[in-house]
Parts: C-alpha cells; sequence; structure tokens
C-alpha cells in the first residue's frame, strides 16, 4: 500500500472538482451523498446512516463520501419488487 499525503487544499480542490465536473474521468462520476439521497428519494442523513452501517459500498476522497454512479444503478435494481401474476377463476 502506497501512502499519499494531500493537503487540506488540494482535497478541497478535489472535492469541489468532482461536484462541478470539471473533467471527464471517474472523479466526475462520482454522486455526494445529497445526490444519491436525492437521486432515490430519501433524506441525506439515511444515506449516511446506511454508510455508517456499511450498508452500501462507497468511496472516501479525503474526507468525501462519494458513490458510484454503477452502485446507485444496482441498489436500484436490487430493490424492484416484480410484481404478482393474479390466477383468474
Amino acid at each position: 500500500m502506497i501512502a499519499i499525503k494531500i493537503s487540506r487544499q488540494a482535497l478541497a480542490f478535489l472535492c469541489t472538482v468532482a461536484n462541478e465536473g470539471r473533467f471527464n474521468s471517474e472523479i466526475a462520476q462520482l454522486l455526494s451523498v445529497d445526490e444519491f439521497a436525492a437521486a432515490l428519494g430519501v433524506r441525506p442523513a439515511t444515506v449516511r446512516q446506511w454508510v455508517w452501517m456499511r450498508e452500501i459500498p462507497y468511496l472516501k476522497v479525503g474526507r468525501c463520501v462519494r458513490f458510484k454512479r454503477e452502485t446507485l444503478d444496482r441498489l436500484i435494481q436490487r430493490s424492484e419488487v416484480p410484481a404478482l401474476e393474479h390466477k383468474r377463476a
């Protein structure tokens, strides 16, 4: 494992760039807690609780918690409840 020391200013810049989507890399595709919560229609506190309980995968960029868009898609697919087939008499 390689440890990288990063200044607070650089960390703040990375978080800002990730939120503004200024470049087309994997970082620009990451969602913040607020964006993730809004997409699911839940409160940000709920998402933070899921993170704290490690119920959903997440990434840490310094102190910033971020989510891959694929994580959101998988969570939505996993939560789908199929319709029941009604039998006609």
